[in-house]
Parts: structure tokens; C-alpha cells; sequence
């Protein structure tokens, strides 16, 4: 039974100890990312890799980043902003070397401050209920701002300014576009004025989808690292193997000497008798 059980445990080291080195030697990203400077003001969002209006979602921030992490098409990257997936244009931004330290604007927050509220919409225009997303109460300044875009002037000459934002009510998350003019106190929004090196050539990307891949084991090294690599993870294993077993044959030495010893003294109390004389 004990035997079982070191077994066992055995077993599930070795376990571990495999996993880990498929975990660390096996599995490789099969695309790498990149950030892309936004330099002017123009440049959009989009929800879909076409160049039609419908597609835009928001004016990206001037200054900012956007990640991209493939070839969408000839035109556009598949990109990220903050927690929003989409597309963007090629030519409207700047691929650039290494990450920045502040990509994205962040904390950027503003208000209902109408007592009727606002109307979060799934698009920037007025179509009573077809569009309507969530009625944000009077005073409510849980939303996160992403971007502006223009779509219909709701109020006269209030201009045609819509936010593209994040409700955030009871745990559940909204996310579409409020009419500006019914809406205050937007957080100062600052220029980034990090300096970023561009990359001289296209980005290269290793893949297409993001997906992990399998490679052969210890794949691009030399023959001399996955010697050490392999001694370092089998050192381990025939430590643990020698102080697992090393107890049980000790102990089996012991009981061998007092089986010998016990036997011995048999023998010795067997013969330990006194023979009668014929002449007494």
C-alpha cells in the first residue's frame, strides 16, 4: 500500500514537472502586436474593416494609441482600443517600435446633467425607441468616454456632437453614444507627449487569428541549451526518485540483519539442551 502511494505521488511530480516544460518550451503566440500612433485628429474607429460611414464608431483621440495585432485587409489593421475591438485605417496611423507608456485616455468621465437625463443610443441619431439603449438618469457621472462623433443635431443649433461611452448600472455595462449638449463636466482631456520611435517598414505579424500554436519541443535552440535544459529538469526527478526509495531499502537492510540475527538465536536456544549420562 505504501508503495502505491509513492507511486503516486511519483507520478503526479512527474506530471507537473512535464507540464511545466511544455508550458514554457511548446506553446508560442502565433501573432505579435504592435501600437499605432494616431496623429491627427480624423482618425476613426471602425466596427467593421470597410471605409463606409456606417462602420465608423468614434473620432480616436489625437496623440493616443491604438493596438493592432493583424492584417484585417489591404486597408485596415485589426486593432484595440482601450477594451473596444475594431479596425483602422493603415495610412491614418503610425506603427510604432516599442509600447508607450500611457496608450490610451483614461478616466475620462462626464455627467447628465439634464433633469429629464439623456438617452444612451446604439447609434448618434434620434430614432425614439428603435435605437435606445439605456435612459440615464439626471446627475449620472458613472460613464467612461472613448471617443466623439458627429451624427444628428438632436436640439437646434446644439450642434451635432455625440460621445461614444460606457454606462456602467447595477454591475451590467452599456455601451453606445449620448448627445453632447445634455451632458457637463467631461474630465480635461491632455495631449500624450511621449516620444515614440516608427517603424521603418510595415509591421510583421506572425499569424492571422491570435491563436496558440504548437511548436516541437525546445524548437530554435541550441543543441548545448537543451542539453542543460533537460539535465536541469531531470536532476529533480532522480533526486526525488533517490530520497523516495532510499528509506524503504534501508529499512529493508534493517529487517534483514534482525531476520538474520533472530534466526541465529533460534538455532543457539534449539541446541541449548543437557544429554542425560547412561551411568547415572
Amino acid at each position: 500500500m505504501k508503495l502505491l502511494i509513492k507511486i503516486l505521488i511519483l507520478n503526479i511530480v512527474l506530471i507537473a514537472l512535464f507540464s511545466g516544460s511544455v508550458c514554457l518550451c511548446n506553446v508560442t503566440l502565433a501573432e505579435q502586436s504592435y501600437f499605432a500612433h494616431i496623429t491627427t485628429s480624423d482618425v476613426f474607429f471602425y466596427s467593421s474593416p470597410t471605409n463606409a460611414d456606417e462602420a465608423k464608431l468614434f473620432l480616436l483621440p489625437e496623440s493616443y494609441f491604438v493596438e493592432i495585432y493583424s492584417n484585417a485587409n489591404d486597408d485596415f489593421y485589426s486593432a484595440k482600443y482601450l477594451d473596444v475591438y475594431g479596425y483602422v485605417l493603415k495610412e491614418s496611423v503610425r506603427p510604432v517600435i516599442t509600447a508607450p507608456t500611457m496608450p490610451y485616455l483614461t478616466n475620462i468621465n462626464f455627467r447628465v446633467f439634464v433633469p429629464s437625463g439623456a438617452n444612451l443610443r446604439s447609434s448618434p441619431f434620434d430614432n425614439g425607441s428603435l435605437n435606445l439603449i439605456y435612459s440615464i438618469p439626471f446627475l449620472d457621472s458613472n460613464i467612461s468616454y472613448y471617443g466623439t462623433m458627429l451624427g444628428e443635431e438632436s436640439i437646434s443649433k446644439k450642434g451635432n456632437v455625440w460621445y461614444y461611452c460606457k454606462y456602467f448600472s447595477s454591475n451590467v455595462e452599456y455601451i453606445g453614444y449620448v448627445y453632447a449638449p445634455l451632458c457637463d463636466c467631461l474630465s480635461p482631456i491632455s495631449k500624450n507627449t511621449e516620444v515614440v520611435e516608427y517603424l521603418e517598414s510595415p509591421p510583421n505579424f506572425d499569424g492571422d487569428n491570435n491563436v496558440p500554436t504548437q511548436t516541437e519541443p525546445f524548437a530554435g535552440l541550441s543543441s548545448t541549451t537543451t542539453t542543460i535544459i533537460i539535465i536541469a529538469v531531470s536532476l529533480p526527478c532522480l533526486l526525488f526518485i533517490y530520497l523516495l526509495f532510499k528509506p524503504t531499502k534501508i529499512a529493508e537492510q534493517q529487517a534483514s540483519r534482525k531476520k538474520g540475527k533472530s534466526k541465529k538465536f533460534s538455532r543457539l536456544k534449539r541446541s541449548d539442551y543437557y544429554e542425560l549420562d547412561d551411568d547415572f
